[in-house]
């Protein structure tokens, strides 16, 4: 027979569950959370159209890690990097002179990394976020158009970054981007409109059947019935 627990010794256990409790509350709350990132579809047009610039560039230089020091503690405060570059061909027109890129390496939180080498990027402009910095800095993440070019062979490479611009020709304008995308939407939303309609019609249509199933099965169970009933009453008065 097991003897009951003293005061002593329950006040023991309860203390050693509340700091059980307490340490699987911190850990939970001190464990990041992962967080995945997800990117509306967009082609490469729809992106150079959205994006403060697009550019060829050389990253030459990497930083140290650092962090947004406006932020508060804890697993959303990520490590962001510096990247000197040299721009080679600014498809915008628009990037302003000694061009500093900034990004955060999460990819988890659409962070990008860059490491030394050239890349086709289109992206924005951001206030740049070092501490002690200012002005404006390009800034980009992983929903951005990021392509690392390989410069060994320049051929290539030249043809490479091609393939990627081919829309940049005499007749393009973002005007008539936004309005394909418009279109394309609005074709998609048609599209699914008329696609839950004739969902709804097929599931009309199979209640109607299911329905008219049901009344021929009554219909030949009561035929079956009567049959039945007119074969005993015919047994018995033949009795």
């Amino acid at each position: 027979m097991v003897s009951p627990m003293s005061n002593g010794e329950l006040e023991t256990m309860i203390r050693l569950m509340i700091v059980a409790i307490a340490l699987t509350l911190a850990l939970l709350l001190m464990t990041p959370r992962a967080e995945g990132c997800s990117c509306l579809p967009r082609t490469p047009a729809e992106i150079y159209c959205r994006s403060d610039y697009a550019a060829l560039l050389k990253v030459v230089d990497v930083s140290e890690p650092f962090y947004d020091d406006s932020m508060q503690p804890g697993p959303w405060n990520m490590p962001l990097f510096d990247y000197d570059i040299e721009v080679l061909t600014d498809f915008k027109g628009n990037i302003f002179s000694n061009p500093l890129l900034q990004a955060s390496s999460n990819d988890g939180l659409c962070g990008v990394s860059f490491g030394n080498g050239t890349y086709l990027i289109m992206a924005d402009f951001a206030p740049n976020v070092r501490p002690g910095g200012h002005g404006k800095v390009l800034t980009s993440w992983s929903c951005a158009f990021n392509r690392y070019i390989d410069s060994s062979n320049p051929e290539m490479a030249a043809a490479e970054v091609a393939s990627y611009m081919s829309f940049l020709t005499d007749d393009f304008s973002c005007e008539n981007v936004s309005k394909k995308r418009t279109l394309k939407e609005s074709f998609a939303k048609k599209f699914n409109s008329a696609l839950e309609e004739d969902r709804g019609e097929l599931s009309t249509l199979q209640e109607q059947a299911r329905k008219a199933q049901l009344g021929l099965q009554r219909k030949v169970d009561a035929q079956a019935g009567t049959d039945r009933l007119r074969q005993l009453l015919k047994a018995a008065f033949h009795n």
